[in-house]
């Protein structure tokens, strides 16, 4: 093999890596998603991944929608936005909503993946989807994004909690960005 034949091959292998990386994270990205749907009880369409740089995608499956990026420091970001509103009658339904954002942090670690969100400073370690026929794996597992959905949820509830709260009565809610 000649030497460019070896560094056309290392590229290959570093590009085949990189992306096979990229594609575990966004699968556990949308199950983590699909998790706090259920965890939080969410309405369908209500939270779901933004993607980056306002480029709205064709994507059906949440897997095809999160595509991380990754960070120099080797931490992959997924933007989550959670739709809140108003249900009531006489709410003005155009307005009276509020879209929650947050930045998942993913890391892949021996046995799973390092979990956050950008601004915080908890971090989970959750192992990847568990072998369904593993009922004690599956209930370990479930404890554990458990942990992380209680977390995420508090930080939600805590900023709606906080005092001099504003509102617009006509206009939609500017974003409240969760984290930083």
């Amino acid at each position: 093999m000649s030497k460019f034949a070896e560094l056309h091959q290392a590229y290959l292998d570093a590009r085949r890596a990189f992306f096979d990386e990229r594609d575990r994270c966004a699968v556990f990205a949308a199950g983590l998603l699909d998790g706090l749907e259920r965890y939080l009880e969410c309405p369908p369409a209500h939270l779901r991944f933004v993607p980056h740089g306002g480029v709205t995608s064709a994507a059906k499956t949440r897997e095809s929608q999160a595509t991380p990026t990754i960070d120099p420091d080797g931490v992959w970001h997924c933007n989550v936005a959670l739709e809140l509103g108003d249900t009531r009658v006489e709410a003005r339904k155009e307005t009276a909503k509020q879209t929650v954002l947050f930045e998942l942090l993913l890391q892949p670690v021996s046995g799973g993946f390092s979990v956050g969100i950008k601004g915080g400073s908890e971090r989970f370690t959750l192992p990847p989807a568990a072998d369904t026929s593993d009922a004690a794996r599956l209930r370990a597992d479930a404890a554990e994004r458990a942990a992380f959905y209680e977390y995420l949820f508090q930080r939600i509830l805590g900023s709606y909690r906080q005092s001099d709260q504003r509102f617009f009565e006509t206009l939609a809610d500017s974003k409240r960005t969760i984290g930083g």
